[in-house]
C-alpha cells in the first residue's frame, strides 16, 4: 500500500543544488592516479569502514590487472576498515566478490594498524596510494598532517 499523500516533505540533499556529471569511477580513479604517480605524488582516498575501503581496494586491483594503472604501495590506514576487511574474508558469502577475488584484491595491502605506523606513512614519498578512515567531512585519518605538495585526495561518492 502507498504511504498517504504528504503536505509537506523536508528531505536533507548534500551538494543536491549542483549538477551531477555521470563518470565512470575506474576510469577516474585511473586517471588521479596515473597523473598523481607520474609526479612522484600520493594519491589520499579517504574512506569509510564499511565497504567503502574494499571496494576502493578492488577498484585499484582492477586497474592494475587491467594495467590501467601502475603497480604502487597500497596502504590501508584505518583499523576498523582492516576488521571489516578481515570480515569480507570470513564471510564470503554474504557479498559479491569470490574469496579469489577478495585475496587477490587484498595481496598487496599494507594495513597499517598503530599510531606509530600511520605517523611513518605521513613522513613517507611518494608515489604511492593510502585508503584511510574518514569521518562524515571526508577528514582523513592521515589527512590532517600530510605535507607532501604532490598529494591528491579523492573524495568518493556515496
Amino acid at each position: 500500500m502507498p504511504p498517504a499523500a504528504a503536505r509537506d516533505v523536508v528531505m536533507e540533499g548534500t551538494y543536491g543544488d549542483r549538477e551531477h556529471i555521470e563518470r565512470d569511477p575506474l576510469r577516474t580513479l585511473a586517471d588521479v592516479v596515473r597523473r598523481t604517480a607520474s609526479r612522484g605524488g600520493v594519491v589520499l582516498v579517504p574512506a569509510f569502514a564499511v565497504g567503502r575501503a574494499q571496494l576502493v581496494l578492488y577498484m585499484l586491483h582492477r586497474l592494475v590487472e587491467a594495467g590501467e594503472i601502475p603497480k604502487l604501495p597500497v596502504f590501508l590506514n584505518s583499523p576498523m576498515a582492516i576488521d571489516v576487511t578481515a570480515l569480507y574474508d570470513r564471510y564470503d558469502a554474504y557479498h559479491r566478490l569470490t574469496k579469489a577475488e577478495c585475496e587477490a584484491a587484498l595481496r598487496d595491502v599494507e594495513l597499517v594498524r598503530s599510531v606509530d605506523e600511520s605517523k611513518a606513512l605521513n613522513q613517507r614519498r611518494g608515489p604511492f596510494i593510502a585508503v584511510a578512515g574518514a569521518d562524515n567531512a571526508g577528514v582523513s585519518t592521515v589527512g590532517m598532517s600530510f605535507t607532501n605538495r604532490h598529494a591528491t585526495v579523492r573524495v568518493e561518492g556515496s
